[in-house]
């Protein structure tokens, strides 16, 4: 299993344009696209680099817990944060 680094996570969506996390500073976001595709479970992401750590689903749609913390997967490619006030959208 991975362990994430939360802190530099934290780090990086509160000072590097581009990078969001869940909990930090959410500038009003709708919506993740991953690869043109919502998704709703993102952990954190970001655009810059084009890469997105999301929770992990089990087969019965529910979030998947290992030994008490949360699964996570990485996905890469194109991503995408939708906001839902274009007007509040960070610079």
């Amino acid at each position: 299993m991975i362990t994430l680094d939360t802190a530099t996570l934290r780090f990086r969506a509160l000072n590097v344009q581009g990078c969001y996390m869940t909990g930090i500073d959410n500038h009003n976001i709708k919506e993740v696209l991953l690869n043109g595709k919502g998704n709703h479970h993102v952990f954190y992401c970001d655009v810059n680099s084009g890469f997105a750590i999301v929770f992990k689903k089990g087969l019965d749609d529910r979030l998947l817990v290992v030994d008490s913390e949360l699964v996570h997967d990485v996905f890469f490619g194109k991503v995408e944060v939708v906001f839902d006030d274009l007007e509040k959208r960070p610079d």
